[in-house]
């Protein structure tokens, strides 16, 4: 473990590495999205093809992320990190140079959504279970901003960055261009050292690998904390994850901002999220985080509520936001408790045990919100989606109350 103060954080080569690796795969990652929904979009023609899709993607989440755990635990995460930027890089380059060539056709986009999605279901445990190996416990907070602070500015300028590209270039070399982007943050995480305690507790066959992922739910249930964050928050993801969908509609159906708007819709959270890393960076000891964990959903909740019935460009921008720096602490806190909770050897199980309830829910809802968006008023489906949010909060503040007495 190493001290990662601000003065000897540059000079940590693997935190470096490892940040500027996530940078760069974090902008693929969203010109590789926004390129997917609108090439499933000009396929189509339709959310609920559109919603699919990206269910389609998320979908080894749930068939893979408790495996993916017990690999990251019984293999090296640097490798695992390495191969799955290779694969997704190899396979973004065959859809841009087959819509160059040939053309691509709605079934295929699924196989190789699919065959991406396989490669972030390993490569995420692996990453969030690296982070304490090159950092000490008492700076995980810092670090963890540090880190999602990358995430942050992706998330503000790769829909900007992405839609100039698709609008400049064209679907097929903004595929391209995310392909190469996989392929420099591989070439990035060769010269990343990550110290690793194996989980080498029997043979690696069916039998190790069913009780692996009994241990990572085992791990939960029995950490009270633990279990009600994951449950609160998974349940989040469910009413959450359309947000996309319903940008989508909102920008081109009721505020008529085009795709210039549909971008700023998306980064606006980004810009808070960002502002609340800075912060943690600079001063990670937050007493108030736990608190602020805790209002996380019911912001998000109210949130959903007011954009649901004012449909106002300027304001959902600003809500958006303000919205964004509550996440931006409770996201932190989020991860640094799981991390902390968990020991080195079983983390990558517990981390993609809550991947797979989260995935799960998240898949259900894409497709859900899909097929009701073909049918129900957009307004009606945003209110539905924030009202549990708030509820989740207050059941939250209540749990947090009870095992954080000192702190209230």
């Amino acid at each position: 473990m190493t001290n990662t103060t601000p003065a000897k954080f540059i000079k940590n080569k693997n935190l470096i590495l490892l940040f500027t690796g996530n940078l760069v795969s974090q902008f693929g990652n969203w010109l590789y999205f926004l390129a997917i929904i609108f090439l499933v979009q000009n396929l189509t023609n339709s959310y609920a093809t559109t919603g699919f899709a990206l269910a389609i993607n998320s979908l080894p989440k749930v068939l893979l992320s408790n495996v993916a755990g017990i690999v990251c635990d019984r293999f090296s995460r640097k490798k695992i990190l390495i191969y799955s930027d290779i694969i997704n890089g190899i396979l973004s380059l065959y859809i841009g140079i087959k819509l160059l060539t040939v053309g691509l056709n709605i079934y295929e986009v699924y196989i190789v959504a699919f065959l991406i999605g396989i490669g972030r279901t390993f490569f995420n445990p692996a990453f969030k279970a690296s982070i304490p190996n090159i950092a000490a416990a008492d700076e995980l907070n810092r670090v963890n901003s540090l880190f999602n602070s990358s995430t942050s500015i992706t998330d503000i300028l790769g829909p900007i960055c992405g839609g100039v590209i698709i609008t400049i270039l064209g679907l097929p070399l903004a595929f391209i261009i995310n392909g190469i982007s996989f392929l420099i943050s591989a070439i990035n995480e060769i010269f990343v050292v990550i110290p690793q305690e194996f989980n080498n507790q029997g043979k690696f066959n069916i039998f190790f690998i069913n009780k692996g992922v009994k241990l990572g739910y085992i791990q939960i249930y029995n950490n009270k904390i633990l279990l009600i964050i994951i449950s609160i928050f998974s349940i989040m993801t469910f009413f959450a994850a359309p947000m996309i969908l319903f940008f989508k509609e909102l920008s081109s159906s009721y505020y008529n901002v085009g795709y210039i708007g549909f971008s700023f819709l998306i980064i606006a959270d980004g810009i808070g999220v960002l502002a609340a890393h800075i912060y943690l960076i600079i001063k990670p000891n937050n007493k108030y985080q736990k608190q602020l964990l805790c209002l996380f959903p019911m912001i998000g909740g109210i949130t959903l509520l007011i954009i649901a019935n004012l449909h106002n460009f300027a304001l959902a921008i600003t809500i958006l936001m303000l919205q964004g720096i509550v996440s931006g602490f409770g996201e932190i806190s989020l991860m640094t408790i799981i991390q902390k909770e968990t020991p080195d050897k079983n983390r990558g199980m517990v981390f993609s045990a809550y991947a797979f309830i989260s995935a799960v829910l998240h898949i259900l809802s894409l497709v859900i919100a899909g097929v009701i968006m073909e049918f129900v008023s957009i307004n009606i489906i945003i209110s539905v989606c924030g009202i549990p949010l708030i509820i989740g909060s207050f059941i939250l503040f209540s749990k947090f109350k009870k095992h954080y007495k000192s702190q209230y």
